[in-house]
């Protein structure tokens, strides 16, 4: 868990968007029946937002809730260049990942999406002292499976939540 980086805020463009045209896929990262880990980048003011998927439900698991991060877009950049670049270090790859998900500053936002349709359901603003789950999708949705349910207690909780997704 960890709380938002200071003064990392979403841009107004991705917080208000209602069609994938306000952005663009720079760079995925992980994929499972879609997106689960990406760079994107707004279509209006180009800002670079790193996604991570910590939730997914529905038909297909369409519906997929995101936590976000700021990531400057010359890191963004480098990050893009050294990774086209190659390497016969097998190691080399995910230590640039790493630096990249390192140097991603946590916004209090988090971006619903429906993968399918590609299109934003929504965003919310969680409260400052909320703890973000950093743990990778795939341990947080293993935790669920594990405990014998389908539905995500986090999605649960967040549709309960003053935070909700509009």
């Amino acid at each position: 868990m960890a709380h938002p980086s200071p003064g990392a805020e979403l841009c107004v463009h991705l917080r208000t968007a209602t069609a994938p045209a306000a952005f663009e896929t720079v760079y995925v990262l992980d994929e499972q029946a879609g997106i689960t880990d990406a760079v994107i980048r707004c279509g209006e003011c180009g800002a670079h937002v790193l996604i991570e998927m910590l939730d997914w439900r529905g038909s297909g698991f369409a519906e997929r809730v995101y936590r976000t991060s700021l990531v400057d877009a010359a890191d963004a950049g480098r990050y893009l260049h050294d990774r086209a670049r190659g390497s016969c270090d097998v190691r080399r790859a995910g230590a640039e990942t790493h630096a990249l998900l390192t140097l991603a500053r946590l916004t209090p936002w988090l971006l619903a999406m429906d993968e399918r349709a590609s299109t934003v359901l929504g965003a919310a603003r969680l409260p400052d002292d909320t703890d973000i789950p950093t743990q990778s999708w795939r341990e947080r949705l293993g935790d669920r499976r594990a405990q014998g349910g389908e539905e995500s207690p986090f999605w649960a909780h967040f549709a309960r939540s003053s935070t909700r997704i509009e």
